[in-house]
């Protein structure tokens, strides 16, 4: 039914007014929004048993998960809205310096 009627946009699991006003906002702007419900299934699969995890802001935690999932930094960019590539570019870093890696693939590997 989605495919047929051309759905562009779902809302799913907004928590309160603030996030859907963020949503709102990103639709005027032409952008994505990700609600942090949109991550809690994968959460389960990369770090039900690290502590790590637990501690990284939402950001991060995104990030963390577009990294493991495949996609870039500049999805990541796009997909949040971010101003700039530095504000994607330091949470991305940032991630990645909390679970004491350089690279995606190495942090890939750390999960394996």
């Amino acid at each position: 039914m989605i495919l047929k009627y051309k759905v562009k946009y779902i809302l799913i699991d907004l928590e309160n007014e603030e996030e859907f006003s963020f949503c709102k906002k990103a639709y005027e702007e032409n952008k994505a929004y990700r609600s942090k419900n949109t991550f809690d299934e994968s959460r389960r699969i990369y770090c039900d048993f690290t502590s790590v995890y637990e501690k990284l802001p939402l950001n991060q935690k995104c990030a963390f998960h577009y990294m493991m999932s495949g996609k870039t930094q500049k999805e990541f960019l796009y997909d949040f809205g971010f101003n700039s590539k530095g504000t994607a570019s330091t949470y991305w870093q940032n991630t990645l310096c909390k679970f004491n890696v350089d690279s995606v693939i190495k942090l890939r590997n750390k999960f394996r």
